[in-house]
């Protein structure tokens, strides 16, 4: 995955053997200069963040489709918990936020639409990794995986408003577009700020030849 614009322009130049390209949800949407010191140490990672000019080329670079998918490299542990740049993890958690997240930064503010961000975030990593004959898409024969967005529900990131109780750069944004209902295999499994799943529900997902 690219942290850079500038890496997103050299890799499409290589044609012969045309790479997949990924970026993250924070590159695109966490700037440590507009933060006014609200990240800290959470905010360590490698690559490093980057400054907002470089996450709107990275925006821009999901328009034409020269990235393919968005992810979060997710990481959550205790060592988050300190303000020690030195001894603190690299990597921040933020998979509960990322759809949010897009949501909010992308698609609210006309970066990219509902489309586009289907594509990066779902269709194109399940046919990457071949597991599209059963995820990715709502259509006869795949598993009934969805999620129902309330696209007007705004609130703060903290650690009172999500599951997660860690830090995240995200804490202190004011996000709009949080999911409603989640639906895994046909049952209901988050609802109304209410987990519903039991313990044990997730299988490992095999690609198929």
């Amino acid at each position: 995955h690219l942290s850079t614009a500038d890496g997103v322009d050299a890799a499409t130049r290589w044609t012969k053997v045309p790479p997949i390209l990924e970026t993250l949800v924070q590159f695109l949407t966490v700037f440590p200069e507009e933060a006014g010191g609200r990240i800290g140490a959470i905010g360590k990672m490698n690559p490093p963040l980057r400054d907002r000019a470089n996450g709107e080329r990275l925006w821009e670079a999901i328009r034409r489709g020269a990235i393919a998918t968005v992810g979060t490299d997710h990481i959550a542990c205790e060592k988050h918990e300190t303000d020690d740049l030195w001894s603190v993890t690299a990597g921040m958690p933020g998979i509960e936020v990322a759809l949010p997240l897009l949501l909010s930064e992308g698609v609210h503010k006309g970066r990219i639409n509902l489309q586009q961000l289907v594509h990066v975030a779902a269709l194109n990593p399940a046919r990457l990794y071949h597991i599209d004959d059963r995820k990715g898409s709502i259509a006869i024969g795949k598993d009934a995986d969805l999620v129902l967005v309330d696209m007007e529900a705004e609130r703060v990131v903290s650690p009172e408003t999500t599951f997660s109780k860690l830090k995240t750069p995200a804490n202190g944004m004011t996000v709009k577009g949080w999911p409603r209902l989640t639906i895994k295999g046909g049952q209901v499994v988050y609802r109304d700020g209410q987990l519903l799943a039991k313990p044990g529900i997730g299988r490992v997902q095999r690609s198929y030849p």
